[in-house]
């Protein structure tokens, strides 16, 4: 009997078909601002009337000012900076991810935030500095650019 197992499995073994599988996942990144769905997005962030306090403390802090929804299967980083501003010197204007650190935004990409693969919901916070009587030392517009790469 153990021999016809043998045979048998002898057998199989020969008519067996080994199928070796393998794929390559890409990169994959996204990055959304306010829930937005589309690739490029544009969001106005109106500034508000500077209160006793913003005058006091010498700048308007707005919290919570932007979300970013990051979407990515391999280590992020954002990057952020001002294009086609009219904000100088660029201390006036400065931006960081809630509790952290702010940067003075300039022409120059800065790392805003990093992570690892996974779906995370970033929160910004703004600042601009104003004169010491509650006014802007210039006209506080700007185009702030977020983007997201490998890092």
């Amino acid at each position: 009997m153990a021999i016809v197992v043998l045979a048998v499995s002898g057998f199989a073994v020969q008519r067996s078909v080994t199928i070796r599988t393998s794929w390559k996942v890409l990169p994959y990144q996204t990055l959304q601002l306010n829930d937005s769905r589309d690739e490029t997005t544009a969001v106005a962030f109106d500034v508000p009337e500077p209160t006793a306090l913003d005058i006091a403390r010498g700048y308007i802090e707005s919290e919570h000012a932007v979300r970013l929804h990051v979407v990515s299967n391999t280590p992020w980083k954002i990057q952020v900076w001002v294009r086609n501003r009219s904000v100088e010197p660029t201390t006036v204007l400065q931006v960081r991810r809630h509790g952290g650190n702010y940067l003075e935004l300039s022409g120059q990409p800065q790392i805003l935030v990093q992570g690892l693969n996974g779906v995370f919901e970033i929160s910004v916070d703004y600042r601009l500095q104003l004169e010491f009587d509650g006014t802007f030392a210039t006209d506080p517009s700007a185009e702030i650019v977020y983007t997201i790469m490998s890092d």
